[in-house]
């Protein structure tokens, strides 16, 4: 499949899904008792950032391994960043996301306080929208059961000391069900259609 853009109004990512995605019936029996944190969708966005391109190829691929060298820095200094969110699925059928730029901004200021590059609000809520949109058959229809989304960043630097030059942030994603009684109620929503 050749790369195309999401059509994201934020930020362009590529895209290149997963070519052999979970049949449907077995994606319906995870939906239909989902735990946490054991099942994944079929697709990740990720993208890097060096020092001298900024933040680049950001893209949606398939779900798969990192592979990553022993001495990779995050591995021995611990520095990686994650932020958790939710995609809620809603009775007109809409997929909505409560208040992504409040966790970017989060996002955001963790990266700062571990000395790593800030991710934009936009790239963090496009990477977000796009990998809904590609896999919103991953949204439950149940109202008491969500989608977490769970972007992570993290030091791709190769040996020792506490200087990211490169980081990678790929975005996880789970089915699950909802942690609180209700879902949202106001505040910022990326409306996914």
């Amino acid at each position: 499949m050749t790369a195309t853009e999401t059509g994201s109004r934020l930020w362009n990512i590529s895209t290149d899904p997963s070519t052999s995605p979970t049949p449907s019936s077995e994606r319906d029996a995870i939906l239909a008792s989902p735990g946490f944190g054991g099942n994944f969708t079929d697709n990740m966005v990720r993208a890097k950032w060096t020092a001298d391109k900024g933040w680049h190829d950001a893209e949606l691929v398939a779900y798969g391994p990192l592979l990553l060298d022993p001495a990779t820095n995050f591995i021995h200094y611990g520095q990686a960043i994650f932020e958790g969110l939710k995609a809620y699925r809603h009775a007109d059928g809409s997929i909505k996301t409560f208040r992504p730029f409040k966790n970017a901004q989060r996002f955001a200021a963790s990266a700062r306080r571990l000395a790593m590059a800030e991710l934009p609000e936009e790239l963090f809520v496009a990477s977000i929208e796009a990998l809904v949109r590609q896999d919103h058959e991953w949204v439950p229809h149940d109202a008491e059961k969500t989608l977490y989304l769970r972007p992570f960043m993290f030091s791709t630097e190769i040996g020792l000391g506490v200087k990211p030059r490169q980081l990678r942030i790929p975005v996880d994603r789970v089915p699950g069900r909802r942690l609180l009684a209700q879902g949202p109620q106001a505040g910022e929503r990326v409306v996914v259609r």
